[in-house]
């Protein structure tokens, strides 16, 4: 969401005390379970597929300062992926001090978000210089399609084609993140395109973990009564 925080006056004097920027917009991380089963998924799968990159930083509603001493230019992206930066934690993200925008941001809508979403951020983030911009919608009732996706050419924005696969699914790449957007029915996964493997939720992936373990355990079992001959 974007905030709108009452002005506070410019720091000129080195010896006035420090700025302090808000962590928090006081709004709740997500309207509804909606809006918050999709960016905790979208956040540990994209935290977990680049771990092993340290130069990559992908953070969820985090208050991010557009500009030094201006509390007022400031937005909370849903998702946002950066390259470039480090891994450690943030209470906020502060552009001057990382030296870059982020590269990707996703937004997922709601009702009170809906036209801050599709209008006013892609906009802002189109000025800023953010590479891609992702919307999805969880209820399938504020866009059609309910995923959609913009790339930056020149100084504005270029929707990203959207493929229809013989399943029905939507397929949305992205250039940045260097996977795809699929949308089937309403369930929406990111999915590495080289290997087809699909970024499952956390407890789908634990679940699937120990099965491969179990499995593992059960063909070793087989193996070693087959050596003693029983």
């Amino acid at each position: 969401m974007i905030s709108f925080i009452p002005h506070i006056q410019r720091l000129d004097s080195p010896h006035q005390n420090p700025l302090e920027y808000p962590e928090s917009d006081g709004q709740p991380m997500a309207e509804s379970d909606y809006q918050l089963i999709w960016l905790v998924y979208l956040l540990d799968a994209l935290r977990t597929y680049f771990a092993e990159q340290e130069d990559v930083y992908v953070g969820a509603n985090l208050m991010m300062y557009l500009e030094e001493d201006n509390l007022n230019a400031v937005v909370a992206p849903d998702i946002f992926f950066v390259r470039g930066v480090g891994k450690q934690l943030r209470d906020t993200y502060k552009v001057w001090e990382e030296g870059k925008v982020p590269d990707l941001v996703i937004e997922i809508l709601s009702k009170s978000s809906v036209y801050n979403d599709k209008a006013l951020k892609r906009g802002l983030y189109a000025e800023l210089g953010v590479q891609e911009y992702i919307l999805f919608d969880p209820k399938f009732y504020y866009l059609k399609p309910a995923l959609l996706g913009y790339q930056l050419v020149g100084d504005s924005y270029q929707p990203i084609s959207i493929n229809k696969l013989k399943n029905g699914s939507l397929v949305l790449a992205s250039q940045v993140l260097g996977l795809e957007f699929r949308l089937q029915g309403k369930v929406l996964r990111l999915v590495e395109p080289a290997t087809g493997t699909i970024l499952l939720p956390y407890e789908e992936e634990a679940q699937a973990r120990r099965a491969a373990e179990a499995r593992v355990a059960e063909l070793e079992e087989l193996v070693r009564q087959l050596r003693e001959g029983k």
